[in-house]
This record gives C-alpha cells, structure tokens and sequence, in this order.
C-alpha cells in the first residue's frame, strides 16, 4: 500500500529568535537590591555622607567661637583706648590753647614795659614758651588725625554728627574707588540723556527727569567728596563748592514752568550738557591714569582723588587735547550763563532765569580761574625744569 515518505529529522543550528522565551531566573533579594542600587542613588550611603559633611561643618563651631570672643575682647579694649585718647586729645588742646593765651597776654604786656634786665629775662622765657607751643600745637595736630570728624555741615544735614572716619585702610580705599567707578559709570548715561532731551524737546517730563537725576549725582558727589576730605583727601575746596552751586542750578531749573522763555534756553542747556558729558568721559580717564601713575611713584597718596590737581607737572599729548577742550566748554558755559540773563531781562517774573545766571556765572569764573592757575604753574614748572637743563 502506498505510505507516505517520512520526513528525516537533520539536526537545525540554534536560532534564539525561533525559540520560544524561556521564563527568567528567579531573582534573590540581593539582586533586586544591586539592581535598584544602579538605577537610582543609595539613600543610606547619601545620609551617610550628608552627616559626615555635616559633623565636618560642626566641627569649625569652636574655632570660629574663639575668634567672636577675641574679637569682642579686642573691639571692647579698642573703644576703651579711643575714649581715653579723645579724652587726652581734648585735655591736651586745652591747656595748649590756654598757655598759648596766657604766653601771648604776656608778651604784650612785657612790650609796653620798660625793658630791664629781669623784664629781658623774661621776655626770652615767654619766646621759648611759645616756640614749644609751636612744637606742641605740631604734636596735638598728628594726633589729632583719629579724632571722629562729622565730615561738616552738608553731610551732618544728612547723616547727623557722626563719626564718618575710616579707621581701617582698607575700607577708606573701597571708599575712595567706589566714588571713581561712580563718576565713571554716570557721566555716559547723562550723554545718552540730553541727547534724548534734543530729539524729545518737547518733553517737559524727561528734562525734568534728567534735572532729577542730575540733583542726585551732585548731592551724591558733595556727600562722597566731603568724607574723602575729611579722612585726609587732597580734594580741592573749589570742587565741592561747585557741586553745590551745580545742585541748586539742577533745583532752579526744575521749578522753572514750561514757558517760552523755557523753551527757549533749554535747548542751550541741553547741549551743554551733552558736551560737558563727553568731556568728563575723556577727561576723567587722563585724570584717573595720572593719579595711578603718581600713586605708583609715591607722589600721591592713597585717597587722592581725579578731580584734584596737584603741583606735579605732566605736559602730555592728552593734556594738549583736553585743555582746549575744556576752556571751550567753560566758554559754553559762559554763553549759556548770558543767555540766562537774557532770558531773564525778556521775562523779569520768571526769577529763574537770574538765579540761573549767577549760578552758571559763578560756575564758570571758578572753573575758568583754576584752570588758569594749573595752566600757568604747570607751564612755570616745565620752564623751570628746562633752565636747570639747560644749565646742566
């Protein structure tokens, strides 16, 4: 009978994909625990580590205890010996100031007297009195330099009659930098102001805006520069006399109403300012670089300042380009000074306009006499540095 071939069974290579899926291994609880030990942080071993980090914390506690402790110690024996000073410093002005009067009272008595040998005497030990007080006036001066100072009435009016002496160096040149970096960072936004006002110059708001912030950066200066000068800044007076005049124009020309005579010179105001701007941009670099230059030759000292000239000597190539600059901007200011007091001459009720003028006015006979005065002892110095050389 007919039968069907048989298939002949021949051995097949291993194929995975073909197999059917096995079940996997049975897993320990050691398993499932290295397993979720590699896909997220172990909770014990970060705790673990947390404590450590904190015990190590913990551990600078009674160092740094030590050093609060010494330190109030210190500063409570420093406030002792401060009181005991200023104590000294006033006993001793006080009986300087009271020989000196009675060693002058002297003197002019023995003057109208008939001169005898005893009275000539006498004479000679009252002049050897008063050339000690010279000596001692000299002492009580030098140790008069940690006596607190309020700064004088401009910065009492804001902070009372407090001490506004730096006692630590290093808190005096903070000081000092941060008033640079002030000047520095104001100058160009107050260019980028009036010329907004010239495109805008109809916008009462904005040039009320920019007098704002004017009057702010004139009291911040006179503020900054009177602490200087009280901690021994060679900040010359005049400056800070100029912030004030500086500051009460800023406060006219706020009050000042939206009228024609307004609208008139505030133009001329305006690009004044843009101009003055621009210069101290260029003028305050040249000045910042020579102090550092003369601070590096020890021919200033650490509060000097860029705005103060002292008598050393620099005929450079900036120096050739910023004083036509600025004498033409004292003239800018002169002209706009005269157009004041135009403005004031055409509307006499607007007294504005007159208080403007003197202050302009004032601002520029200051500047322009100091400026005269650096000019000429600069140029008499460079003549005489060129005679010694010439005779060498």
């Amino acid at each position: 009978p007919f039968q069907a071939p048989t298939a002949r069974l021949t051995p097949q290579p291993f194929a995975p994909h073909l197999t059917s899926p096995q079940p996997p291994p049975p897993t320990s609880r050691t398993t499932i625990m290295v397993i979720h030990s590699m896909e997220r942080p172990d909770s014990a071993s970060g705790s673990a580590r947390l404590l450590a980090e904190l015990a190590e914390v913990r551990a600078g506690e009674p160092k740094l205890a030590t050093l609060v402790e010494k330190l109030e110690a210190s500063r409570a024996e420093m406030y002792k010996v401060q009181d005991e000073y200023e104590a000294a410093v006033r006993a001793q002005m006080k009986a300087v100031k009271g020989l000196s009067s009675s060693a002058g009272a002297r003197k002019k008595a023995l003057k109208g007297a008939k001169v005898a040998e005893t009275e000539s005497e006498e004479e000679a030990g009252v002049e050897m009195v008063l050339e000690g007080l010279k000596e001692a006036k000299g002492v009580v001066q030098q140790a008069k330099r940690f006596m607190p100072v309020s700064g004088g009435m401009f910065v009492e009016a804001f902070f009372g009659r407090n001490d506004v002496r730096f006692h630590n160096k290093k808190e005096r040149i903070a000081f000092k930098e941060e008033y640079e970096r002030f000047k520095q960072h104001v100058a160009p936004i107050f260019l980028v102001l009036c010329l907004v006002c010239l495109v805008f110059y109809n916008a009462k708001w904005l040039h009320m805006v920019t007098q704002s912030l004017l009057a702010y950066y004139y009291v911040s200066l006179a503020l900054r520069e009177n602490i200087l000068r009280a901690n021994g800044s060679n900040i010359k007076p005049w400056w800070i006399w100029h912030h004030y005049i500086a500051l009460f124009s800023a406060i006219v020309l706020l009050t000042w109403p939206d009228s024609p005579s307004y609208s008139t010179i505030v133009m001329k105001v305006h690009l004044y300012g843009a101009y003055i701007s621009l210069l101290q941009i260029f003028q305050t670099r040249y000045q910042m670089a020579r102090v550092y230059a003369l601070r590096s030759l020890g021919k200033a000292g650490e509060l000097d300042v860029s705005n103060s000239d002292g008598p050393q000597f620099h005929w450079s190539e900036s120096m050739r380009f910023l004083y036509p600059l600025i004498i033409i901007g004292q003239a800018i200011q002169l002209y706009v000074a005269l157009s004041f007091m135009a403005a004031f001459v055409n509307r006499p009720s607007e007294i504005q306009g007159l208080l403007l003028a003197l202050g302009f006015f004032a601002m520029f006979l200051g500047n322009f006499m100091v400026t005269a005065y650096i000019l000429h002892k600069r140029i008499k110095r460079r003549r005489d540095q060129e005679r010694k050389t010439h005779v060498q």
